[in-house]
């Protein structure tokens, strides 16, 4: 009897062990069954857990430091960020959430707040018999909710492929599907899951992956999907397809592997859009990093930012070590303002044209520069600034208006020394003795003043007034005269009684 014991003892303990696996390897919860935080679902080849996480901030974002999400991640990497969030727009404060199915859908309940209502059977057009919905997570990474139609055929009440969050994963679908439509929507900071700036889209016209900064387009896939490297042979390579009709737009990818594939590549495949607006591969490969589309690039699928007249092609956001010189170089408007990430910050001061840029440790609220500063001091504090940028054409330009403006002046101020010099000698020439104007070289010009005889003889005679002369003459001679004039007497002429002195010229 006591070996019938010890045997059943035993089979009690190999077969304990299996329930407990069991159990905690579910992958399928029915009405009425409940997920706390301390269970998990586990799909059926335990490549993807379901349950809740508790995510620290880093920062103070909505009066909280943290928050539970009722998240789905890799198994093999819990510790990297989830690939799925049900509530990233409205955290649970504490531990105290539960994942509910019951006869109105299935819901997160949580203390202290109302119900979190993922999906009611209320919303759905055709009759649903709640004993019969079940909600499983697939290997996919696809969480569906499902029922059974009077076929006993599975059919999908809601799937989470249809509400993604920051991650891209194999059999989901970007674009539009008979009314709805899927986007990727990045987390808000590297910490924080709330919606971000970014949005990854499928543009079903140009046929291209879109990745937007708002309404502002950062970067293109290209319509033939060139702007995205090639994989390695020994990594995963995305094969993108889509699929246009008249209810149907969207994009898909499936994984093309062969023997080199790594095992690590296999069970992690996924495309993230990171919070900075970069597309990054599940293996940690970069398909773009958005600090390569900064404003003036077109090259690898970024696209130039476009804004008011104030930005011109080729402006872009460049780090820089800055002091403001002004009371007034810094606006603090929207400083307090958490519901604003550095990159809506950089998208709102590239629209004014009075701002300079963005304080770039900011993580949550916007410090702009909009007045006076000065770059490259040891203290200064660090800024985005937005660089205006010229062309070589235009440098050209400017270089040549340079020089055409330095001959315009160099000629100017030769003629005006010119004429001015031109003037100074003719003041010179009218101040100059008159006698200067018979020193010529070795020769000299005289005048000699003749006048005509008087009627009336008795020139030396009795003391009489000459009448005036009624026919003056002037003659003039040129004559030659020795150069030494320093020792040369002065010579006398007498002309009709009237004498005149002549020196010679200096």
């Amino acid at each position: 009897m006591s070996n019938q014991k010890m045997f059943g003892f035993k089979v009690l303990l190999l077969i304990l062990p299996c329930l407990w696996i069991s159990d905690a390897a579910t992958d399928t919860l029915t009405q009425g069954d409940k997920l706390n935080s301390s269970d998990s679902l586990v799909s059926q080849n335990g490549a993807v857990t379901l349950g809740f996480r508790l995510l620290q901030y880093g920062e103070t974002w909505d009066d909280k430091r943290a928050g539970y999400y009722l998240a789905m991640w890799f198994s093999e990497l819990e510790s990297s960020p989830p690939i799925w969030l049900a509530n990233r727009d409205d955290p649970i404060a504490d531990n105290s959430g539960v994942l509910i199915i019951d006869n109105t859908g299935f819901k997160i309940t949580h203390d202290g707040g109302d119900p979190i209502q993922l999906f009611s059977l209320h919303s759905t057009p055709t009759t649903t018999n709640s004993s019969n919905i079940k909600l499983v997570l697939q290997d996919s990474g696809n969480l569906v909710l499902q029922d059974a139609d009077s076929k006993g055929e599975n059919r999908i009440l809601w799937q989470s492929f249809d509400y993604p969050t920051d991650t891209f994963l194999p059999g989901m679908k970007l674009g539009v599907s008979h009314g709805r439509s899927w986007s990727l929507t990045s987390w808000f900071t590297g910490s924080i899951p709330a919606p971000g700036s970014f949005t990854l889209e499928w543009d079903p016209e140009g046929e291209r992956l879109i990745v937007r900064l708002k309404e502002r387009v950062l970067w293109t896939s290209g319509n033939s999907f060139e702007n995205i490297p090639p994989s390695e042979p020994q990594n995963m390579n995305y094969n993108f397809s889509h699929v246009s009709n008249v209810d149907e737009q969207y994009l898909y990818y499936t994984l093309l592997m062969d023997d080199s594939t790594r095992e690590e590549k296999r069970k992690n495949a996924r495309l993230i859009l990171l919070y900075d607006g970069s597309l990054q591969l599940g293996s940690g490969e970069f398909i773009f990093s958005s600090k390569s589309c900064a404003g003036a690039s077109t090259q690898n699928g970024c696209e130039r930012w476009k804004g008011p007249k104030c930005r011109s092609n080729g402006d872009q956001y460049e780090i820089r070590s800055i002091t403001p010189t002004d009371m007034n170089s810094v606006n603090y408007s929207l400083l307090g303002n958490t519901g604003l990430s550095i990159y809506d910050c950089k998208d709102i001061c590239w629209k004014d044209c009075q701002c300079f840029g963005v304080k770039e440790d900011r993580v949550l609220g916007c410090q702009f520069l909009s007045g006076p500063y000065v770059q490259g001091a040891l203290d200064g504090t660090s800024y985005q600034v937005i660089i205006r940028h010229r062309s070589r054409l235009k440098n050209w330009i400017w270089i040549l208006i340079s020089i055409a403006m330095t001959l315009l002046i160099t000629v100017l101020l030769g003629v005006l020394f010119c004429l001015r010099r031109r003037r100074r000698i003719r003041m010179e020439d009218i101040d100059r003795p008159f006698t200067e104007y018979f020193s010529i070289s070795s020769s000299s010009t005289f005048v000699s003043i003749i006048l005509l005889p008087v009627e009336n003889a008795g020139f030396f005679g009795s003391e009489m007034q000459l009448p005036l002369p009624k026919n003056p003459a002037f003659s003039a001679g040129r004559r030659m005269i020795e150069t030494n004039v320093e020792e040369k007497e002065i010579e006398n002429y007498s002309l009709n009684g009237l004498s005149m002195s002549v020196m010679d010229p200096r």
